[in-house]
């Protein structure tokens, strides 16, 4: 199944982190309907490390980070209007925050949990 479809379902899609196929087989045969394969991720794995940018791509990598509420929500915004699929929320570190960015972009959206699961969780 495509992303577009789970997309439309009512529910969160959990998608852990896959690395190779391996994993991604692993995934599947545990029963996750997706898996997520990140930017960051890929870099550790090609042992692109932080280290290794220049300050460009160090700029461009920390600029959510670093940034605003409202600056990354236009931001969003913007991500949607292009055709995005869905938004991920790498600045929302609580659940009110994460209640605000759905009500100002709508979804779908995506966001990563620890082992700990959502925002102030225990």
């Amino acid at each position: 199944m495509s992303l577009r479809p789970l997309l439309q379902r009512p529910l969160p899609i959990t998608a852990p982190l896959v690395l190779n196929p391996l994993m991604a087989r692993m995934v599947e045969a545990a029963g996750f309907s997706a898996g997520y394969l990140g930017g960051g991720a890929t870099g550790y794995q090609k042992v692109a490390l932080e280290a290794n940018l220049n300050v460009t791509e160090m700029c461009q990598a920390n600029a959510m980070r670093a940034s605003t509420m409202d600056d990354a929500l236009r931001r969003g915004e913007a991500y949607k209007k292009a055709g995005a699929d869905v938004v991920l929320l790498s600045m929302a570190h609580k659940p009110e925050q994460l209640r605000a960015i759905a009500e100002r972009l709508g979804g779908p959206l995506m966001y990563l949990t620890g082992r700990n699961g959502w925002p102030g969780s225990a």
